[in-house]
């Protein structure tokens, strides 16, 4: 019986039992008709009480003999009330005895009869079924539960919303799937205890509408628990991160979510971050009610991903002719994903880049089958917001199922396409979430990136741009460097840029950025010391081997693993190296690799340095970027001075010395340039700058001695200016443009009397090749000119060492870029390691979400 149904029962019961009373009270007063009529009221009330039982239980339920017992002494007592027979003292024991028939039919009633929940499932595209699909597979299981699944169709809209094209999918469903007609059933009448939708929108979307009878606030009406399943997996964000949070928050307020009574999302902390929003919607009074409605208890997405196995999968004729490689082995399978927002955001230009990406892939088919899945929506999405644009891409969409070269899927069913691919490249969805339980390798596409632009390919003219902060030079043009942006150990040449890869760094990361800080050159050997790498290296350039040499350990409370080495420097036949935040300077014999350790003390201050010292007569100097000391370090005696600048001084990136004073440029906006009178052991400040100076935080880059005057090079202030060091007067660079209020320069290093520089947007990643420019400046004329290191040899010794370190234990999972290409991950795919997914588990999300729904129910 459903929940409603015995609700009534019980409903009817209660009025029979509120019926006795008042039978005895007309009994006692002699009222005999009121009482007939009573009787007669409660007779009908029994009957109605026992067909409704007999419609939806067996013939044995303890309560309709009772229910038959009832109606007899019913009708008993009516015969003798109406012949006047009945006195009061039997009318008593009479109703006594038929109230003892009645609680023995409520307790049969409450005990005997089991509640049935009925639960109706509403998907309305085929291939976002898996939202729903494990939950209703808990139903299908639960004995006391009917199930049904009842696909509706949905509508193309016109750009002025009315409704075009009808769509329904009801044969699209597994044949395991019994789907019903969604005329047959009648909401109204059944009224389910549960309904299931994982379309939010009603009329809120502009590209599609399931009619307005499945609107959410509509089918509210019908149901005492309305939940809605989102259809898609969003990418998990932290709570803190407001600009991201901003992005999804209109999935929070849809109508669907409004009007539903339970909502179940992906996360605790999705569940957070959607209470976070509609409470700051409707006002804090309404926390604890959206607290109580959201659930955070995941997606069944993942149940159906979890338990498709590849062996089942039904695999078309037309797709194995594309997968299978002549010997009957299967080819690698690259899963395509082109999803909505790309287009709208991107219009022709990610139609180029498809085009580009399908040259790719065709050129490597032979070893790589694509498997292409445009998102379902993107037909009704272009034709109805750009329709130029859907004539270019229905052409694009037309030659690719001509060409028969790759497979075109738009089927309903997408785990079949996760399953068998190999790794994942498209645009970022809710199928990225998915792959990641794959353990497969992803690539997300960068549109930004193309072919024509950048002619990225690994090829012998290859352009990919190269950065170094670590570089140790053996001739006037000829050096060694270690990438900034990669794992790699690189011959450079600076007068022509070009860069030819070596080898990697052992038992390091292949991704890893700033793995090394500074590098020096003796002995047929280049040291490299590290930022975040875990060794220093040294490099044997007649050998090629590279030997690691461990960091002694220490108990500095600041020391941080990331910022290791600040700057190192030859003296007279020894290599030193300064630590940024490792409290020691460090001395290597190069011949032999003797090490010894000068530490530095710094007692309870956090004492950071980077790459801006200055060698002179025989100590080194450099500041502290985040206190007002300056360390000066002796070679002769080995000891180190810690020489405190003028109080409330916050910090300076670098230093330079003109043969009596060490200059500091200041870091922040609110402090004076400081110099440090060699001799006199005095400190000194000059707090007037150039008319027309303006500038934040992080002001300057590096002061450097040239031509009688410190140069002091901006970072973020509008301007640089030299000091005369005799006078003390300003004057502004004019040989280095001003920067603009959104720019910033950055120095990758300083060689000989060239600086390698950067201008770049000052939210733009320093490798941002786009907006980004690199320069060189000759510090003897000033001279600047556009200049970059480019990758141009090398390239199959990097792709086995990538193909190496990925076999043994990586997997790729980041943005396209021009480190790590498309040709790239094509390349790496056999080599990758990936884990199996747990494919065993009992619980499912879907069991978990039934079973608390039901119990609520």
């Amino acid at each position: 019986m459903r929940r409603f149904q015995k609700n009534q029962v019980e409903d009817f019961a209660k009025l029979l039992d509120q019926a006795h009373a008042e039978i005895m009270t007309y009994i006692e007063k002699n009222a005999a008709g009121e009482a007939l009529s009573l009787l007669e009221q409660c007779q009908q009330g029994a009957i109605q009480i026992g067909n409704l039982i007999e419609k939806t239980e067996s013939e044995g339920c303890a309560a309709i003999p009772l229910l038959e017992q009832y109606c007899e002494l019913l009708y008993q007592l009516h015969e003798e009330i109406g012949q006047n027979q009945k006195e009061i003292k039997k009318a008593a024991r009479a109703m006594k005895h038929l109230r003892q028939i009645l609680i023995r039919i409520e307790s049969s009633i409450k005990h005997d009869i089991k509640v049935r929940t009925e639960a109706v499932f509403l998907p309305y595209k085929a291939c976002m079924w898996d939202s729903l699909e494990s939950i209703w597979r808990a139903a299908e299981e639960d004995e006391d539960c009917d199930a049904y699944v009842i696909p509706i169709p949905y509508y193309d809209k016109n750009p002025d919303g009315s409704f075009k094209e009808m769509h329904y999918e009801a044969e699209m469903y597994p044949d395991y799937v019994p789907v019903i007609d969604y005329r047959s059933y009648d909401f109204e009448k059944r009224r389910p205890d549960m309904i299931f939708i994982h379309n939010p929108y009603d009329e809120c979307n502009y590209v599609t509408s399931v009619p307005s009878s499945y609107y959410s606030k509509n089918l509210k009406k019908y149901t005492d628990q309305l939940v809605y399943i989102p259809y898609f997996i969003l990418n998990e964000i932290q709570i803190e991160n407001k600009k991201a949070i901003e992005a999804m928050k209109h999935f929070c307020t849809v109508p669907g979510v409004i009007h539903a009574d339970r909502v179940v999302v992906q996360s605790e902390s999705m569940r957070q971050i959607y209470i976070n929003v509609l409470t700051e919607e409707t006002g804090k009074d309404t926390r604890e009610y959206w607290e109580n409605k959201i659930l955070g208890m995941g997606s069944p997405k993942i149940d159906k991903l979890l338990r498709t196995k590849k062996e089942n999968l039904e695999i078309p004729e037309s797709w194995l002719k594309i997968i299978l490689k002549p010997d009957g082995t299967w080819k690698k399978i690259v899963l395509y994903n082109t999803g909505v927002s790309s287009l709208l955001n991107y219009n022709e230009k990610m139609v180029e880049k498809m085009k580009e990406v399908f040259t790719i892939f065709k050129e490597n088919q032979n070893d790589i089958a694509l498997l292409w899945r445009p998102h379902p929506l993107i037909k009704a999405t272009i034709e109805s917001m750009r329709p130029n644009l859907w004539t270019e891409y229905e052409k694009l969409v037309r030659e690719f199922k001509e060409e028969r070269w790759g497979i075109y899927d738009d089927s309903a069913d997408m785990d079949r396409a996760l399953i068998i691919s190999d790794a994942y490249y498209g645009n970022g969805s809710s199928l990225v979430q998915l792959f990641e339980k794959t353990g497969k390798p992803i690539m997300i596409q960068n549109t930004e990136m193309s072919d024509k632009e950048s002619d990225r390919r690994l090829t012998g003219k290859e352009k990919i741009q190269l950065f170094f902060n670590a570089v140790a030079m053996v001739d006037d043009k000829i050096g060694y460097a270690s990438a900034y942006n990669l794992n790699g150990l690189f011959k450079i040449n600076t007068e022509s840029g070009k860069c030819e890869y070596l080898t990697r760094f052992p038992d390091e990361a292949l991704k890893t950025k700033n793995l090394h800080f500074c590098a020096e050159y003796s002995c047929g050997k280049v040291f490299f010391f590290p930022q975040i790498g875990k060794y220093i290296s040294v490099y044997h350039i007649l050998s090629g081997e590279i030997q690691t040499i461990e960091l002694p350990q220490t108990e500095y409370a600041y020391y941080s693993q990331r910022m290791k080495f600040a700057q190192s420097f030859l003296f007279q036949d020894k290599i030193y190296a300064v630590g940024a935040s490792y409290p020691a300077i460090i001395e290597i014999a190069p011949w032999n690799l003797e090490l010894k350790i000068y530490p530095l003390d710094f007692g309870e201050r956090k004492i950071l340095f980077r790459a801006g010292g200055t060698l002179y007569d025989r100590s080194f100097y450099i500041p502290s970027v985040t206190s007002n000391i300056l360390l000066q370090f002796c070679m002769e005696d080995k000891k180190s001075f810690l020489i405190e600048m003028p109080e409330g001084y916050q910090g300076a990136w670098s230093a330079a010395c003109d043969g009596k004073r060490v200059w500091l440029a200041p870091r922040y906006h609110d402090d004076p340039i400081v110099y440090y009178d060699i001799l006199r052991r005095e400190t000194g400040t000059i707090d007037r700058f150039p008319e027309g100076f303006t500038g934040g935080d992080d002001l300057f880059l590096r002061p450097v001695y040239r031509k009688g005057y410190i140069w002091v090079i901006s970072e973020k202030a509008n301007m640089g200016f030299k000091i005369n060091p005799d006078s003390f007067d300003l004057e502004e660079i004019k040989e280095i443009n001003r920067l603009e209020e959104d720019e910033t320069y950055g120095c990758w290093f300083i060689e000989g009397r060239y600086l390698y520089g950067i201008k770049k947007k000052k939210d733009a990643d320093w490798i941002d090749e786009n907006d980004n420019e690199n320069f060189i400046v000759n510090l003897d004329t000033w001279e600047t000119k556009p200049f970059s290191f480019c990758f141009c040899g090398g390239v199959d010794k990097r792709r086995k060492d990538m193909a190496d370190e990925y076999k043994a234990q990586m997997q790729i999972n980041r943005f396209e870029g021009k480190i790590l290409t498309l040709e790239e991950l094509l390349f790496l795919i056999p080599y990758m390691h990936t884990h199996e997914c747990n494919k065993n588990s009992q619980t499912t999300v879907g069991k978990q979400i039934y079973s608390v729904l039901r119990k609520a129910d």
